[in-house]
């Protein structure tokens, strides 16, 4: 997972650039079984609103994270804007 999110977030770089934003990974992050594509797909729309919906006039900070509790793995994707 650190590399699927870390090549998202190197993907959206230039988009989140121009709007003063910046993703920051928590990494290590859970590893996870996946279907790649799906994952891909979830976190690039996450991502991508998050940089979309930054509140105006102060620099967007986006922050992923993730945790194993038990057997699940939680991911969360926060943000500052609206």
């Amino acid at each position: 997972m650190d590399r699927v999110i870390g090549d998202i977030a190197a993907s959206l770089e230039v988009i989140a650039a121009d709007r003063n934003a910046r993703f920051i990974v928590q990494e290590p992050l859970p590893d996870l079984n996946h279907d790649r594509l799906a994952v891909e797909q979830v976190f690039t729309n996450l991502m991508e609103n998050a940089v979309k919906y930054l509140a105006a006039g102060r620099p967007g900070v986006i922050t992923v994270r993730g945790k194993t509790k038990g057997r699940r793995s939680i991911f969360e994707v926060e943000d500052n804007g609206r």
